[in-house]
């Protein structure tokens, strides 16, 4: 494996034991202060992080692929939109692919951190 692989597999893990321990502490907060039942709240809290986990690691151009112009007689317009959609997602993921990777391991991590919490709060 090369080095930079392993590197981001070590921050997607330690980020996901944070994240998880950052949900434990704050369940463990709830409990001792609200009188809640740990197995719920942390049922709870794990159903928002993989939420917004979810959400997070939803990307791509709004403006994309679109069908809007189906049943149009106007086919070389519409190709040529198509054409510049993807010259301009080609161009956007070439100059930042450090920073897509960096931004998705932390989205994953959220979302995985999540599924811990809810298998734990399963097993609890």
């Amino acid at each position: 494996m090369s080095k930079s692989l392993l590197k981001s597999i070590g921050t997607f893990i330690i980020l996901s034991m944070l994240l998880s321990a950052f949900l434990f502490i704050i369940a463990f907060i709830l409990v001792n202060v609200k009188g809640y039942i740990l197995k719920d709240v942390l049922l709870i809290e794990s159903i928002i992080f993989v939420v917004l986990g979810g959400f997070a690691s939803i990307s791509g151009n709004p403006k994309g692929l679109s069908i809007k112009s189906m049943g149009q007689s106007n086919a070389q317009y519409s190709g040529n939109a198509n054409l510049e959609i993807t010259r301009m997602e080609n161009e956007k993921t070439k100059n930042d692919v450090k920073i897509i990777v960096n931004n998705g391991i932390g989205r994953l991590s959220l979302l995985f951190s999540g599924i811990v919490c809810m298998i734990i709060s399963f097993l609890v």
